[in-house]
């Protein structure tokens, strides 16, 4: 009598937007975790500023370079360059200090920041600020052998500056092209363009680290198709609401250990349970029929017209793990189902800590009845799972009273059930509302997805 009185149930109200007032109490786990992405938040958005900012200072040195490559053939820089490459020479063999740091290997650096600096005081107004620190650095390294002898300059200056001339100033070659060849490497503002761009992919990467940890998992990869992964680890569930009949454990907060697992992304549809019917014998094929379809005359399943991707309904417990077995998966238990709905950070709903009316097909989605799996995106998990608050409710592996339950039964039993449906209200619609069905009960509002081990 309890499973006909719990089946016949529909907790239907009307179709106004509730707001609702009950919460989940927070853990200390899930309060770090809160301070932690508010603090990566705000990283994020300074490597944000800091892109745009950089950005903006690379367009306005590019435009300069544009506007130096354009005067290349009436204004060439291979004489000015060469030019103040010997005035620099010229001033650094006057100094007796920097001539003998010249003559030490171990001194090369410091001398050739010496050289540099002054090579881009002779270069002056010839070669734009945001340039001449490139230019200025790659001649003084090309240079260091010309100075560090006391021979004359002459040829080396030139090989030098025909080296960084034919590769960045060539007035035949286009702006882009000449950038491209390794000066955008060397200029400043493109060096700090690139340092605030790999610093907001590693404030993305932490972020993203915080809030999917699953796509980081090395079974993340091998995810099959139409399934999320579900990253295993310590999970706080409850306080759940609905049926409490069987246990006290599930009305307070309580942690769970959960292995690694795959789940469907969405329910089984309609084409999914007929493709499990051609494939078993007659016998179990119109056992396992499904309440609203009908037996064709060749001998095989008729689903309804033009409802291939809904979700599959009317069907009894051992009916869905029939198909798990034949699609090599299992029902999730009531603790999986809940922790794939919930996320690390214990949502109430699959997609946050309140309600939003016309996010989920219940009762508010206004659809009236089921509608194809994944109509409403909205209503997500925080691994990916869709549907899991509208639609249908589903079967778990969860024997009223908490134990597992095998995939063939000995007589009725009195079956955990999760997730909201297209006729129930929104608390009804929770990530922590529970409620049982007898094993054989086959209703309009009640379907099933599948999980599978990760390893």
């Amino acid at each position: 009598m309890l499973a006909a009185a719990v089946g016949g149930a529909t907790g239907a109200s009307s179709g106004a937007t509730l707001s609702l007032r009950f919460t989940v109490p927070r853990t200390p786990r899930q309060a770090d975790l809160d301070v932690e992405l508010s603090r990566v938040r705000d990283e994020l958005k300074r490597c944000d500023s800091a892109v745009a900012a950089s950005e903006r200072k690379i367009i306005s040195v590019y435009r300069e370079f544009e506007n130096l490559v354009e005067n290349l053939s009436s204004d060439p820089l291979a004489p000015k360059i060469a030019e103040a490459a010997r005035r620099a020479i010229s001033s650094v063999r006057d100094d007796e200090s920097i001539r003998k740091m010249a003559a030490d290997p171990t001194q090369r650096q410091n001398f050739t920041v010496e050289l540099r600096k002054r090579f881009s005081q002779e270069i002056g107004a010839a070669l734009p600020e945001s340039i001449r620190g490139a230019v200025s650095g790659r001649l003084s390294l090309n240079l260091y052998s010309a100075v560090s002898g006391e021979s004359d300059a002459g040829p080396a200056i030139q090989k030098a500056v025909a080296d960084i001339c034919t590769k960045w100033f060539d007035s035949a070659a286009p702006a882009h092209e000449l950038w491209n060849r390794d000066l955008f490497k060397e200029v400043a503002a493109a060096r700090e363009y690139a340092d605030a761009r790999a610093a907001l992919a590693s404030a993305n990467e932490k972020l993203s680290r915080l809030e999917h940890p699953e796509r980081f998992h090395p079974a993340f990869a091998g995810t099959p198709e139409g399934m999320v992964f579900v990253l295993g680890g310590a999970y706080t569930l409850g306080p759940d609401d609905g049926y409490d009949i069987d246990t006290t454990k599930r009305k307070v907060t309580f942690q769970v250990s959960i292995k690694p697992f795959y789940l469907d992304k969405t329910e089984v549809t309609n084409k999914q349970y007929a493709d499990f019917l051609k494939a078993v014998g007659r016998t179990e094929a119109k056992a396992r029929l499904p309440q609203g379809w009908q037996w064709g005359k060749d001998g095989t399943a008729a689903m309804p017209v033009a409802r291939e991707a809904y979700p599959v309904t009317g069907i009894g417990y051992e009916d869905a793990t029939a198909y798990a077995l034949w699609a090599k998966k299992r029902l999730p238990t009531e603790d999986e189902w809940e922790t794939a709905a919930r996320g690390a950070r214990s949502y109430l709903y699959p997609w946050g800590a309140r309600y939003e009316s016309k996010r989920a097909n219940d009762l508010n989605g206004e659809l009236g009845g089921t509608g194809p799996v994944g109509t409403f995106p909205g209503d997500v998990s925080p691994f990916g799972a869709l549907d899991m608050a509208g639609n249908v409710m589903e079967w778990t592996a969860t024997i009223e009273g908490g134990k597992p339950a095998p995939a063939k039964l000995e007589g009725p039993t009195n079956i955990v059930i999760r997730g909201g449906a297209y006729d129930r209200d929104p608390k009804r619609c929770s990530a922590t509302y529970r409620w049982v069905y007898a094993s054989t009960t086959k209703v309009a509002n009640l379907g099933f997805r599948c999980a599978r081990d990760a390893f």
